[in-house]
């Protein structure tokens, strides 16, 4: 198996499931392209995901006003 070969099973393993992500979370699923940028891809595709706001977690500000 070729060069291109192996660059198709990566891209199945490992993009689709970030699309996939991305679109779960209402990001520009686009941002899963990143992972093929060479040394710095893989924190370029997951630094929006670590520091935007998820919908089932709750703010700081709301669970210090339940307790």
């Amino acid at each position: 198996m070729g060069m291109f070969g192996w660059n198709i099973i990566f891209a199945l393993l490992i993009i689709y499931p970030m699309w996939r992500i991305y679109e779960r979370t209402g990001l520009n699923p686009l941002f899963a392209l990143l992972v093929f940028v060479p040394g710095i891809g893989w924190l370029l595709a997951l630094l929006p995901l670590a520091f935007m706001d998820w919908p089932n977690r709750p703010r700081a500000s709301e669970s210090r006003t339940r307790e």
